[in-house]
């Protein structure tokens, strides 16, 4: 890289960029297993990635969420750099054997060790000759993937949720309004939901909850059970919880369920900053799977507000 700007200027532009990347783990001859994850940073753009050794070889995944549209496919053209040093004590200071640097395998937009790389690991780890493993790796990645805009962004501009219907009534996502079985009690009233897709649709950690208010259920009366179960039946409870209450309010509440139930979203036309917090609190609090969907489309929602605010004056 030249110092003079016009030297600078007529250098060609690179495009990829080298990230390096040292893992350094003991080892135990009853356990091979080695996994990592890891984050690629750069300007406006970023990719998670995993890593795992098992079964003499290594491999470098990168994944998006949870959602296999959302998976990325933009590193085809990247490569992935690996060299290895194993040790016999963890102090590191004699070294049993140190690899030459190879490119690794690639498919999409993982990369794998070729067969036969990981021989030596492997023999010395089941001899119990080694106790450290160093391993070191350059990923080059395009440059373009991580100066914005891009094709696949990962700010708002992502993949976001799709906008209500016209007519809701003619959409069968919708039907859930008209056959719930579950009450969602708020603090100014009370939002209809299908139990199932509700629990289907988050995280345990609100699953735990309803299936803590079930458990309610399930206790009977020791003294007359029958007469627990008539009651339960009468309030056609059936031994599980049929409502459950939140300290939030409707107008939260009822866009967070419809996007349990269909994936659509839409902010309101009208809003303000404690409405989003308030939004974001009950978003929380369910847990949805699908979370990053919701969560982009209130962010555009926001940055448009933004741009709408701050309208740029031409200059006279």
């Amino acid at each position: 890289m030249s110092l003079f700007l016009q030297e600078r200027i007529n250098e060609p532009q690179k495009d990829k960029i080298v990230f390096t990347l040292p893992i350094i783990r003991e080892l135990d001859v009853n356990d091979n297993f080695i996994d990592a994850s890891f984050t690629t940073c750069y300007e406006m753009g970023s990719a998670m990635w995993t890593l795992s050794l098992i079964e003499n070889e290594i491999q470098i995944t990168t994944f998006c969420d949870m959602f296999p549209e959302n998976n990325i496919k933009r590193f085809q053209n990247g490569n992935c750099f690996v060299s290895y040093t194993l040790f016999y004590d963890t102090d590191m200071r004699f070294v049993f054997y140190s690899s030459l640097r190879i490119q690794m395998n690639k498919s999409e937009d993982s990369f794998s060790t070729p067969d036969g790389y990981m021989e030596k690991y492997g023999q010395a780890l089941a001899e119990g000759k080694v106790s450290k493993i160093v391993m070191h790796f350059e990923l080059h990645l395009p440059l373009k993937y991580f100066l914005r805009p891009f094709d696949d962004p990962s700010s708002y501009l992502s993949k976001g949720c799709k906008g209500y219907p016209k007519d809701p009534k003619t959409d069968y996502k919708f039907a859930f309004l008209n056959q719930s079985d579950y009450i969602i009690k708020c603090q100014d009233g009370s939002v209809s939901a299908v139990k199932s897709i509700v629990y289907i649709s988050c995280l345990a950690e609100f699953t735990n909850i309803m299936d803590a208010l079930d458990e309610e259920f399930l206790v009977l009366n020791p003294i007359d059970p029958t007469a627990t179960v008539s009651c339960l039946t009468e309030n056609i409870r059936l031994m599980k919880a049929t409502e459950i209450a939140v300290d939030h309010s409707v107008d939260v509440v009822k866009p967070c369920i419809t996007f349990l139930h269909t994936l659509c979203f839409e902010m309101p036309k009208c809003y303000d900053l404690d409405f989003v917090k308030r939004l974001f609190k009950v978003i929380d609090f369910f847990k949805p799977l699908q979370k990053k969907l919701i969560v982009n489309s209130i962010e555009k929602s926001l940055c448009e507000n933004i741009l709408g605010v701050f309208e740029i004056q031409p200059i006279l």
